[in-house]
């Protein structure tokens, strides 16, 4: 058929381009029908990134192009596989030790050590219609006097609130009524203009 025109805004810029379908290799796993953005036009800053694509995680409530989302076609597609996926983030681009990664089906623990405990915790969902976010409860979140300390400096999340676990965002958001305080908590002691923070002599 005749191709769709497409447009996202990222919280880093846009992209414009084509949707298109074409079956997709994930490790052992063919999955048909997939339909994807063919970008041709990113803002200046998208270009800079060192990247090929973008593999959204979130689930169809948020997809923009890709419905069914990938892990809905691995589940209908390829029932017999794990329904899961696990992630591990890396600061270091040069770490070939642990670089960061993505696997589906599967998890390693070797990254994360012998003392490591499983949390589990509900995914929420909020409001009407399909699942957007990855939302989770959370129970506290906490600044301490120092990192030796057990005294709560600042407790953001007096009650219940909740989180976004996101793998695309580059940044942190917080209720607006809690971001200067926190800002002010955590960039103590240091030297700052707008959002470029230092150690000050």
């Amino acid at each position: 058929g005749n191709p769709t025109l497409f447009e996202v805004d990222y919280g880093s810029g846009k992209v414009t381009g084509y949707t298109a379908s074409e079956s997709v290799g994930i490790g052992q796993l063919l999955l048909s029908g997939v339909d994807f953005g063919e970008v041709t036009y990113e803002d200046t800053e998208i270009q800079s990134f060192m990247m090929d694509g973008i593999a959204g995680l979130a689930f169809s409530g948020l997809s923009m192009v890709t419905r069914p989302t990938l892990l809905e076609l691995i589940g209908t597609q390829h029932p017999e596989a794990n329904q899961y996926f696990s992630m591990y983030l890396s600061n270091d681009p040069d770490d070939t030790k642990h670089p960061s990664h993505l696997l589906f089906g599967s998890y390693d623990l070797s990254i994360v050590g012998s003392n490591a405990t499983w949390q589990y915790t509900p995914v929420i969902k909020r409001g009407y219609g399909d699942f957007k976010y990855w939302t989770v409860k959370m129970s506290a979140l906490e600044v301490m006097e120092s990192s030796s300390s057990s005294k709560v400096k600042y407790d953001l999340c007096k009650s219940t609130c909740y989180a976004i676990v996101d793998s695309g965002t580059s940044g942190i958001a917080v209720p607006e009524d809690s971001y200067d305080a926190l800002i002010e908590l955590v960039t103590e002691g240091l030297h700052c203009k707008g959002i470029t923070c230092y150690y000050s002599s």
